[in-house]
């Protein structure tokens, strides 16, 4: 991305859509998973021409709910607020770091580029203000960063970095890297792109839109054109979490099966544990060879994928 830019929005809509399908069905309550470390290195195109992806990297994910996790979770540049606060966390961080990672792809440049979790929030704050006051005064590192004038919340001024002082919203940063020609042309689609990234990247977790709601967002809008196989031509029941709009695969289902029957041994751990095959399922449906979504340029030089396309 960072070599050739961002994509179309129509790109940028097929790869979110996916993604989003992908966190609504981890959410199913036979899996319960965080995926915890969503970002442009952990999604692998199928096909260039189809932008089919998948979803990996389930090393340091998370049952839900998380209890008595001790070691650091996120990818800093992806890192949600409530992480970086020291406080409870669930399925919404995944959410929040999807949101950076759209406006990444659609534009090639990172949201939050900073390597320590005070300049990420001094970002964060410059471009989606200061944090709500309650989730502050729960934070029990707020006395690091934060003091409070006349009852609100202000950031310690030896915590400021004055390379990024200027305040600039979501619509500022994007349009800055969006050509002036194609803004005008699709400018209803951008509108609707920053309303749904906003949504993401809301501060309360309870309150940051979920995927099922995502994927009825105006800019979504339209049904998720899955590329169904003979097997998951099957008009299969769904479960009691309707998932995507439609009946569920042979092989999700079938994933769903292998979560409900397998013993973990810590409730609260990580997927690790969990069993090598198992894991391939969850990364994708298909064994198809992909390429991390960073290497567009290898992609469409790739003979092997020119191979994959031809037989779709």
């Amino acid at each position: 991305l960072d070599k050739v830019g961002g994509f179309s929005f129509s790109t940028v809509k097929k790869i979110a859509t996916q993604l989003l399908e992908c966190l609504h069905f981890l959410q199913h309550p036979k899996i319960r998973l965080i995926h915890t470390d969503i970002k442009p290195d952990n999604i692998l195109l199928v096909s260039s021409r189809s932008f089919n992806i998948k979803l990996i990297d389930f090393g340091s994910s998370i049952r839900n709910p998380p209890k008595n996790i001790m070691h650091i979770i996120q990818t800093v540049y992806y890192r949600s607020p409530e992480i970086i606060l020291d406080l409870p966390f669930s399925y919404a961080i995944d959410m929040w770091s999807l949101g950076c990672v759209l406006i990444e792809i659609k534009t090639g440049e990172i949201l939050f580029k900073e390597n320590h979790n005070i300049d990420i929030l001094n970002k964060i704050i410059n471009i989606c203000g200061m944090p709500p006051t309650i989730m502050i005064e729960k934070s029990p590192i707020k006395g690091m960063w934060f003091g409070f004038h006349q009852n609100k919340p202000i950031l310690k001024e030896k915590n400021f970095n004055k390379k990024i002082l200027t305040s600039k919203s979501i619509s500022n940063f994007l349009f800055t890297n969006v050509d002036e020609e194609e803004r005008t042309l699709e400018r209803r689609e951008c509108d609707q792109f920053v309303d749904l990234v906003k949504k993401m990247l809301v501060y309360l977790p309870n309150e940051r839109i979920s995927p099922i709601q995502a994927l009825k967002h105006p800019f979504i809008n339209s049904p998720y054109e899955y590329s169904y196989n003979e097997e998951s031509k099957q008009n299969l029941h769904p479960p009691e979490v309707g998932n995507f709009g439609r009946p569920h695969t042979v092989s999700e289902t079938n994933l769903i099966a292998d979560f409900d029957s397998f013993n973990f041994r810590d409730k609260d751990s990580s997927i690790e544990n969990f069993q090598s095959n198992e894991i391939q399922k969850v990364q994708s449906f298909q064994s198809i060879p992909c390429y991390d979504l960073k290497d567009r340029k290898n992609i469409k030089r790739s003979p092997l994928i020119s191979e994959i396309d031809e037989g779709e």
